[in-house]
């Protein structure tokens, strides 16, 4: 490409590092037209997850505060997201570029754990509580 030789591209391409967050298939060109339109569908699933929350937030909420049985199905999603392998937790962490939703984040588990553990008779954590952790772990490690 910067060489000039029309000859040379195609290997030198071939030979580039892949770019951090960037599926290394993709760079490869390994990864055909079924494979990126399952990635691009969990960017997309995960950036609606997260802007539904924050909707629902604004419409539902309390003090910023999402109530439990509104978004357990949703930060359940994101967990899934999230273990589904590099390409989910990609996508949750590209959901979460925003400092606005990583704040909103960090508010609902806070709000949370304010609030006391709120568990049942067996002493466990709040579902809520247990996703919001899975997915601020796959932020921070992302």
């Amino acid at each position: 490409l910067l060489g000039g030789g029309a000859a040379g591209t195609a290997r030198e391409v071939s030979t580039l590092p892949s770019v951090p967050r960037f599926p290394e298939a993709l760079v490869r060109c390994a990864m055909g037209a079924p494979e990126l339109a399952g990635l691009l569908d969990l960017h997309v699933r995960a950036v609606k997850v997260v802007l539904s929350l924050v909707a629902r937030t604004r419409h539902l909420g309390r003090n910023g505060l999402l109530p439990e049985q509104e978004g357990l199905p949703l930060w359940s999603a994101l967990h899934h997201l999230c273990v589904q392998g590099c390409a989910g937790r990609d996508s949750v962490i590209c959901a979460f570029r925003s400092p606005f939703l990583a704040e909103w984040l960090l508010r609902q588990l806070d709000g949370r754990l304010e609030a006391g553990p709120g568990a049942g008779p067996s002493g466990q954590a709040r579902p809520s509580v247990r996703h919001l952790v899975a997915i601020l772990h796959t932020l921070v490690l992302g």
